[in-house]
């Protein structure tokens, strides 16, 4: 029964090994993964940008003007999505920023 065991586990196959692009892939996933997770969130709020600051609030200034609060509040949650959006790209980009495998075309 061992000797089976052994003989089985040293012929197994091995998977093929993963390309440049499916490692860089894999990774990318895992870095959207930990750049929407808790702990990222609390990182960013540890950071006090004074350009998005005042983003925001000249945002939150020119959403007042409009009277419609259907549009309103339309136009609030697709900023909130290019924003969360730039938020992911920012954190990405900072990890690869850092990586050897980094390609600038």
């Amino acid at each position: 029964m061992a000797d089976n065991f052994y003989a089985d586990w040293f012929s197994r196959t091995q998977p093929p090994r993963l390309t440049p692009e499916q490692m860089w892939e894999r990774e990318t996933i895992q870095l959207r993964n930990l750049a929407t997770s808790e702990t990222a969130q609390t990182l960013i709020e540890r950071f006090d940008v004074p350009e998005v600051n005042e983003a925001e609030e000249l945002f939150k200034q020119v959403l007042q003007e409009i009277a419609d609060p259907e549009t309103r509040n339309k136009l609030d949650m697709a900023a909130g999505k290019i924003s969360r959006a730039y938020q992911i790209l920012g954190f990405c980009a900072g990890r690869f920023s850092q990586d050897s495998r980094a390609r600038f075309f």
